[in-house]
């Protein structure tokens, strides 16, 4: 294979796994599919921080938001699922437990998607799966700053669960049945 159709086929692998990343999809039997979107306020300036990570020249870095997520009855301890890209709903998916309970311990933001530029929102509350549904909306969640350190002036939850839906009946189809998620404190 010659050097021109090896770089289209990686492109176009490229395209794909990003697209397939920020696109609603059916889940398996044993899924469930998280939905949610992460807001820093002001916007973080990237140039600034680029001169701090390896950046890959192929691919423009991305800060992107995740997941720390875990089943109380299960021994694998807990697991990052990427949401994607900031200001943009994200369809993490997670195997649902026997007793359909998930932790969300933390949403943990990437900086330019680097391992070692990043921080951690606290949150140690449990939800439930319905039934029903494998969808469930978790929320907008909007972090506020005041400086480089990023020390948090205010964050919310805010409720943005129509255009979650929309996006998701426009992409699965009018029947697909969303439901929120119901915070509990989790104590193990």
């Amino acid at each position: 294979m010659n050097k021109r159709k090896l770089a289209t086929v990686l492109i176009a692998f490229l395209a794909v796994s990003v697209w397939a990343q920020t696109k609603p999809a059916q889940p398996k039997r044993s899924e469930a599919v998280l939905i949610a979107k992460v807001r820093i306020q002001p916007a973080i300036d990237e140039g600034f921080f680029i001169g701090y990570v390896k950046v890959d020249k192929r691919k423009p870095p991305m800060t992107k938001a995740y997941l720390e997520l875990f089943s109380p009855g299960s021994i694998m301890g807990s697991r990052h699922e990427e949401i994607g890209p900031l200001n943009a709903f994200g369809y993490p998916r997670f195997a649902i437990p026997k007793d359909r309970i998930i932790v969300l311990r933390s949403i943990r933001v990437n900086i330019l998607d680097s391992g070692s530029l990043f921080f951690r929102l606290p949150f140690n509350v449990s939800f439930s799966v319905p039934e029903d549904s494998p969808f469930v909306y978790l929320g907008t969640f909007v972090l506020r700053y005041a400086d480089e350190y990023f020390t948090p002036v205010s964050f919310e939850r805010i409720d943005e669960f129509d255009e979650a839906l929309a996006e998701l009946r426009a992409a699965l189809g009018p029947q697909v049945k969303l439901n929120r998620a119901v915070f509990t404190e989790y104590q193990p």
